[in-house]
């Protein structure tokens, strides 16, 4: 009797797994599906708040005024991608590729672009209030009259950026890069400026070439 009992304690336990496998497989499968359904959402209806769209491509798509508010676009290739005037606030855009995106007046408030690529990208007047831009990559990219206050930088790569009247209050820029970049009439209120790095090449807030006196 024993020994039966064990026999069937056994074949439960090897369709527990068996099932746990097929589950987990189908689960996979399933979240890849729901993200391409969700990718033409987004196309077709200019919105998909909350949606998950981890990874997905949407190199150079039209998506104006479009409402992603609070979805999943971590890792995803976004490259040339024109956002103008979108909510993308609380959003996940970890490691996202936006390079030679456009991002005018587009709202990223409480967004993560930790990682994110967003060399030559245009994000002038672009709301990024107490964004997390964490190493992230804007070399080259046109940031005139954003709003950054709170944002934490740490890390991040501003060389080449144009950041004429930018707003800085309280911003964490720990070893931030500014070699070369425009600082014209930014202004830095209480941001913290550890180690972050000027050049000549840099102009400065007041209009002075650099290196930047804080």
């Amino acid at each position: 009797m024993r020994a039966d009992a064990e026999k069937r304690r056994r074949k439960c336990g090897m369709a527990a797994a068996l099932c746990g496998a097929v589950l987990a497989w189908t689960g996979q499968v399933a979240g890849a599906g729901d993200v391409q359904a969700n990718r033409q959402t987004l196309l077709s209806r200019n919105a998909c708040a909350a949606c998950d769209l981890r990874g997905a491509e949407l190199i150079g798509a039209g998506l104006l005024g479009a409402d992603l508010r609070g979805a999943n676009l971590a890792g995803a290739a976004l490259r040339n991608i024109n956002l103008v005037g979108a909510d993308l606030s609380g959003c996940n855009l970890q490691g996202a590729d936006l390079r030679g995106a456009i991002l005018g007046g587009v709202n990223l408030m409480n967004a993560d672009l930790r990682g994110a690529r967003l060399e030559g990208a245009n994000l002038n007047r672009a709301r990024l209030t107490r964004a997390d831009l964490s190493n992230a990559d804007f070399r080259q990219a046109k940031l005139e009259y954003v709003d950054l206050e709170a944002a934490m930088l740490h890390g991040a790569k501003l060389d080449g950026a144009d950041l004429y009247s930018a707003r800085l209050y309280f911003t964490e820029m720990r070893g931030v890069s500014l070699r070369g970049a425009d600082l014209s009439a930014a202004d830095f209120k209480e941001a913290e400026l550890t180690d972050v790095a000027t050049d000549a090449g840099t102009t400065c807030p007041d209009f002075k070439p650099g290196p930047c006196a804080w």
